[in-house]
Order: structure tokens, then C-alpha cells, then sequence
């Protein structure tokens, strides 16, 4: 026969959740852990978990299926010690599925076509958020990308490479805040 828990407190937390609720909590941990696998190196380097960090690498480096399922469950192990809303914003700048991964990108490409159309008052706009950004570097691409507009105008097989180095140089600038 099992012997009963007499602490009263943990009869009553256990009373609150459920064996399904505390697996789909387990589960939602667990997807975390995948998708933190997923991010690279310098995505992770916010990541102020060193265990965390360490599990990451170990998993990146097996290549058995049940060995990876192992360490996985050892990735949502730590994750259930530490607070998950640094690692869920980590996630969700990266992930392309999130609506704030979204809205960053909407914003990236308006400041993009702003710096095209007026260029002073959208690095006014970038300065903001970004106060140590080199100007000079963006501004010489805005000026790549106005020659490059001019000639796309007579030859529209050249390639708008300026004008993806200055989306480029943005989402850099946003990855590094």
C-alpha cells in the first residue's frame, strides 16, 4: 500500500493540476526545447543559462534518435528551473510563425522603404531605438541603393542587392539590441 503524502500543501497543489494538465505543460516545455535547438549560436547568446546553454550544444552534437529524445527531455528538465519568458521572447523574435517576429519585420522593411523615400526622418526614427548605430555606413547604402534604383530603370535584370543590404543591416542592428 502507498503511503499518503502528509504535507498539506502539496496535497493541495497536486489537487489543482491534473496528470493531463501537468503533461501539457510538460509538452509545451518540451516544444520550447525544440525550437531553442533550432536557434543558432548567436541567436542563443541572450540566453543567460549557462545548464541551458551547455544541454543545447550536447544536443546539437547527437546524431541517435533515442539518445536526442534523452537530451531533449534534459533541455525541458532545466527549462522547468528557470523562467521561461526571457527564453519564450528569444523564441519568438526568431521564430517566423510569431506575430512579434512579424511585426518586426513589417517594421524593418517600412524603415527600409523610409530611408528610400525620406531619409532624414526615418534615421531620426531609427536613432530612437537604436541611439549608437552608424549612420554613415546606412547612409552609404541608401546612396548605393538610389544608383542602383537608376539603373534597374534601364536594365531590370540587375539585382537589388543594396536594397536588401540596407533590410540586412537593419535586422542586424535590431538582433544586436
Amino acid at each position: 500500500m502507498r503511503k499518503k503524502n502528509n504535507r498539506p500543501e502539496a496535497n493541495h497543489e497536486e489537487s489543482l493540476t491534473s496528470k493531463t494538465q501537468r503533461k501539457k505543460e510538460v509538452g509545451k516545455i518540451r516544444s520550447l526545447g525544440e525550437k531553442l535547438c533550432e536557434l543558432t549560436d548567436e541567436q542563443l547568446i541572450p540566453l543567460r543559462y549557462p545548464a541551458l546553454l551547455t544541454a543545447i550544444k550536447e544536443y546539437r552534437k547527437i546524431t541517435k534518435g533515442n539518445a536526442r529524445k534523452r537530451q531533449l527531455q534534459y533541455i525541458g528538465k532545466q527549462l522547468r528551473n528557470v523562467d521561461l519568458d526571457p527564453v519564450i521572447r528569444i523564441i519568438e523574435r526568431y521564430d517566423s510563425s510569431s506575430r512579434s517576429h512579424l511585426l518586426k519585420m513589417k517594421r524593418l522593411e517600412s524603415w527600409r522603404d523610409g530611408l528610400l523615400s525620406d531619409e532624414t526622418a526615418t534615421l531620426a526614427q531609427i536613432a530612437v531605438d537604436y541611439p549608437n548605430f552608424d549612420r554613415q555606413a546606412l547612409r552609404r547604402l541608401v546612396q548605393e541603393a538610389g544608383r542602383e534604383a537608376l539603373l534597374r530603370e534601364t536594365d531590370p535584370a540587375i539585382p537589388p542587392s543594396s536594397f536588401r543590404k540596407i533590410f540586412q543591416y537593419l535586422k542586424t542592428l535590431d538582433d544586436l539590441a
